[in-house]
């Protein structure tokens, strides 16, 4: 059985386009609207075409998993090429941050990312200190920054799994895609990215006159099967269940 591992654009493995240079604001002008209306349509296409194949299996992790809800949602006909989808860790309804000052700041305003981290890409500066710092001190880092975001402890994961994984798991994107999650969070619905992210700043409370789109994900027909952990501060599964097709299947791991 062949196996393909797919790579998100801006990632630390992913910093060449044709057309934009990563130096530019072009190259970075993209959210998760971009990896399902384009990158994960081409990437099955391409996997279907170079193996001549009718169908494959998909296995996504948090933001992967996300990215197949939104394009399934909006491909009808690519839920034909796709015989299984596998979500782990499935990313698509949080509730927000464990952190109350940070949670407070995106939901109040995702234009702070913007005037934080400008608009290109955010935290790109982490290559630099993965590769100055001692390992157990970067993934020493990396456990204490989820800790105060997520209230995720790691416990589960062995100090030499996190040495071989976290310098892999952890990639910089572009501020655009952060912003599009903060307004998800916001607004608590999978929607399309919204291009007005300065209503948040409206001093006299003038309400928007259109309504973003939301991702219709009840449309997927693709079996689907969640894999969560019982700790997941990012899963809320009731709420994800609803905005499911009733064929999906969901399985809990320990806690």
């Amino acid at each position: 059985m062949e196996r393909r591992l797919g790579n998100n654009r801006g990632n630390k493995y992913s910093k060449k386009s044709v057309y934009h240079s990563p130096t530019s604001l072009a190259f970075w002008n993209f959210s998760m609207d971009e990896f399902a209306f384009y990158d994960i349509p081409d990437s099955i296409s391409y996997i279907l075409t170079t193996t001549s194949q009718a169908s494959l299996s998909y296995v996504g992790f948090s933001q992967g998993t996300a990215q197949a809800f939104a394009t399934l949602s909006i491909h009808p006909g690519l839920n034909d090429k796709v015989d299984v989808f596998i979500a782990l860790a499935p990313a698509m309804s949080p509730a927000g941050l464990h952190n109350s000052v940070v949670d407070a700041l995106i939901k109040a305003s995702p234009e702070a990312m913007f005037l934080a981290f400008g608009r290109r890409s955010i935290l790109s500066s982490a290559t630099m200190w993965q590769a100055i710092l001692y390992p157990p001190i970067f993934v020493r880092i990396i456990d204490m920054s989820l800790s105060c975001l997520f209230n995720w402890s790691g416990r589960n994961i062995s100090a030499h799994q996190k040495l071989a994984a976290y310098p892999h798991l952890y990639s910089f994107t572009s501020t655009k895609s952060v912003v599009h999650w903060f307004q998800v969070i916001r607004n608590k619905s999978f929607q399309m990215y919204d291009d007005d992210v300065s209503a948040s700043f409206n001093i006299g409370g003038v309400a928007k006159h259109y309504k973003v789109a939301k991702y219709p994900t009840k449309n997927i027909k693709t079996p689907i099967v969640l894999v969560y952990g019982g700790s997941d501060s990012l899963v809320d599964i009731q709420v994800m269940l609803k905005e499911l097709p009733t064929h999906t299947v969901a399985q809990e791991v320990c806690r």
